[in-house]
């Protein structure tokens, strides 16, 4: 007798924007009709930590996610850090999303190092997993986690799109490797690289969404605003994870599997 397939998981997504509010319930019927059962939702300031503590509470199989984003220094208070720890403690939230983008134009890196840094200690004293983003500056960001090593938890390179070479130095680190629909537009050919270059067991697919719309053909489940924006749902993680198993020469159904065990793991490790 065949076992069922595990469910999908969406290993980055946002639930708390504010281009969600008045879709979140039809969002996350869609997602659970599509068979997406986890969702690891990600704050990015500290004025939307208590709104995405509350959707987790409200939501089944969302997991959250404290951080302050590299984007939104500005959104910070004094009292961000005691706070973030505070919340983290009570409410055994993971760390994210956080990171360096060196395509941000005037907030300088070390203001960004300096943030982060701070939320690192934290996921480690708590052992609490971490969501990285970074953008043109993973050598610094390599730099900073391996500082840190041995990591007391694991933690997670969304949207990846680093070189091979950093692939295997984040993964020597225990790093997860984290790819969205955007793997599937041709024109990512590095995206594409890091992707063939990742250890299976280290693999996980998120939507990003509502941002990051995978190509055409991968997006089933679209929100289509009067103002012409069009964003994505994790709904469209089975169309992602079937084209990156085409990418990879897996059977879908396989990678299903190695996905779901992989975020369990992730979500299992020291806390």
């Amino acid at each position: 007798m065949e076992t069922a397939p595990p469910p999908y998981a969406d290993a980055h997504v946002h639930l708390q924007e504010e281009v969600y509010e008045d879709h979140l319930p039809g969002v996350i019927e869609r997602a659970r009709e599509a068979g997406v059962a986890l969702f690891i939702s990600n704050a990015t300031h500290p004025d939307d930590w208590e709104r995405t503590l509350a959707i987790a509470e409200r939501y089944e199989g969302v997991v959250p996610c404290l951080g302050v984003h590299p984007w939104f220094l500005d959104h910070g208070h004094s009292d961000w850090l005691p706070r973030l720890r505070d919340l983290l403690l009570a409410s055994g939230a993971l760390v994210g999303e956080v990171g360096l983008d060196g395509l941000k134009t005037g907030t300088p890196l070390e203001a960004q190092r300096v943030v982060l840094e701070h939320q690192l200690d934290l996921a480690q004293s708590l052992r609490r997993p971490a969501m990285l983003h970074g953008v043109r500056a993973f050598g610094h960001l390599a730099e900073i986690l391996a500082r840190r090593a041995p990591w007391q938890a694991p933690f997670v390179m969304h949207a990846f799109a680093g070189s091979p070479e950093i692939v295997q130095r984040l993964a020597a680190m225990g790093s997860y490797f984290s790819y969205g629909g955007y793997v599937l537009d041709e024109r990512h050919r590095k995206a594409r690289r890091a992707l063939l270059h990742t250890p299976l067991d280290r693999l996980l697919i998120e939507s990003d969404a509502p941002a990051m719309l995978p190509p055409e053909g991968y997006r089933p489940h679209t929100i289509q605003e009067p103002s012409g924006d069009v964003w994505n749902e994790p709904a469209n993680i089975p169309a992602v994870v079937a084209g990156v198993a085409a990418l990879l020469g897996l059977d879908a159904d396989v990678l299903r599997e190695m996905l779901w065990t992989n975020l369990q793991r992730l979500l299992e490790g020291p806390r």
